[in-house]
């Protein structure tokens, strides 16, 4: 009888999201060479036209570097992506509601900007 030998199939090579130690079923951590895909970042640009891509790719890159492994780990980084696009501040993209601008401060009012205001001693 002939030897038989068993077959390994390797796992893929690494993509921009999936580095290859670690298994598919547990996640990947976010590699440290991390560039925003251009498909993630044409997400982006449509969904939140207010926001520096760059800057929120930086900001992505460095929170997922530095978490512990135990929080890292993620099975769908676009996906982890574009959460973060969502729960991004950036700035004020529509005017305050109905135009107005906020009151100024006492401190910046024309006829309170030198008066000192005492608090009463129970606050």
């Amino acid at each position: 009888m002939g030897e038989t030998r068993a077959t390994r199939i390797e796992p893929p090579a690494a993509t921009a999201t999936q580095p290859a130690h670690s298994p598919p079923d547990e996640g990947t951590r976010l590699v440290l060479d991390f560039i925003l895909p251009a498909d993630w970042r044409k997400w982006a640009a449509a969904k939140r036209p207010d926001l520096d891509l760059n800057e929120e790719a930086e900001k992505f890159a460095d929170y997922w570097h530095s978490q512990p492994d135990s929080k890292a780990f993620r099975k769908d980084w676009a996906a982890t992506w574009r959460s973060w696009i969502r729960n991004a501040y950036g700035p004020r993209a529509t005017p305050a509601p109905h135009g107005h601008e906020p009151p100024p401060s006492p401190s910046t009012h024309p006829e309170t900007a030198g008066l000192r205001t005492e608090l009463p001693a129970w606050m």
